[in-house]
């Protein structure tokens, strides 16, 4: 079994609230919804890019990590 150096880690998990409300809201136009929605996932990947990696993108949610 290969060791595994133990490293502090900052983990971060940004969601958008109440997106679940919002695209239903906004069903008629679900296209446009999807593309704010994407914009402001963009948004917080680009703000947290100097410091933090993406580690998953999920629906309205972005995992970030580093180590410190």
């Amino acid at each position: 079994m290969q060791d595994v150096a133990e490293r502090a880690a900052i983990l971060a998990i940004a969601d958008i609230s109440g997106y679940t409300k919002f695209m239903l809201s906004h069903r008629k136009s679900p296209v446009h919804s999807q593309m704010i929605i994407s914009e402001l996932l963009n948004s917080n990947v680009k703000s947290a890019d100097s410091v933090l990696e993406v580690a998953k993108l999920e629906g309205d949610a972005v995992f970030l990590f580093a180590f410190k």
